[in-house]
């Protein structure tokens, strides 16, 4: 079976590493979604220390902060 090559052109790979970019960023529900678990767990967690960020109004997450957070402090999700 032989494998298949082709190029993708870069502008194409730019649009997909931009996009990966800004997927980083999740709201409460969307974190919560991430993490498998629910809306008032990822508040508490917030309450504990986990990173967030205020855009307005709105509670955003960086989902590789939360990844390292929950890491370094040892939480069960």
């Amino acid at each position: 079976m032989s494998g298949l090559a082709f190029e993708i052109p870069d502008e194409l790979l730019n649009e997909i590493a931009e996009r990966l970019e800004r997927q980083r960023w999740a709201h409460v529900e969307a974190c919560a979604g991430y993490l498998g678990c629910d809306v008032r767990r990822v508040r508490d967690l917030r309450e504990r220390g986990m990173p967030a960020r205020r855009i307005g109004k709105k509670l955003v997450f960086d989902l590789r902060e939360v990844d390292a957070w929950i890491e370094r402090a040892g939480v069960r999700v």
